[in-house]
């Protein structure tokens, strides 16, 4: 799966073609479509591309096929957020920009559902650096969602 994602970064495939290739991997690796899910974005995240913000959002723009493929489950946007919080344990700098991905995943991409990223939050331990890092999101996402209960 990670060569499908490497050509399609480095080569001029279409987002299609890359759906079709992952696919074909999930059948010959014989994965769960929650697999799929987070070794997607564990490939995208390790692409020589993504080595910051912009270059990341500007990626995730060109991918956004592939995401709204893999993420619109609810199980499988969990996955998204796990392989962001496994990619973070060894790339610090990810961890850094954590909360902005998430956002950027939700709020312009929608790729992200505020439930997923909620449920994902209770899993992280309190005293963890990804939780410090994205409990602004979080706190954010809480209050909105109680701004709209109480209109």
């Amino acid at each position: 799966m990670q060569q499908a994602v490497d050509n399609m970064g480095s080569a001029e495939h279409k987002t299609s073609n890359l759906i079709l290739e992952i696919n074909s991997s999930k059948l010959a690796y014989n994965m769960t479509m929650e697999e799929v899910a987070k070794n997607v974005f564990l490939a995208f995240l390790k692409l020589d591309y993504c080595s910051d913000l912009a270059a990341i959002k500007k990626l995730a723009k060109e991918w956004i096929h592939v995401f709204i493929n893999y993420y619109s489950p609810h199980k499988n946007q969990i996955q998204l957020l796990l392989a962001l919080e496994e990619h973070s344990h060894v790339h610090p700098e990810i961890a850094k920009i954590a909360n902005h991905i998430i956002h950027y995943l939700y709020s312009e991409c929608d790729v992200l559902q505020e439930e997923a990223i909620l449920e994902w939050f209770g899993t992280l331990q309190a005293e963890s650096d990804m939780y410090a890092k994205v409990k602004p999101i979080v706190d954010w996402l809480q209050e909105s969602s109680d701004e709209e209960d109480s209109d």
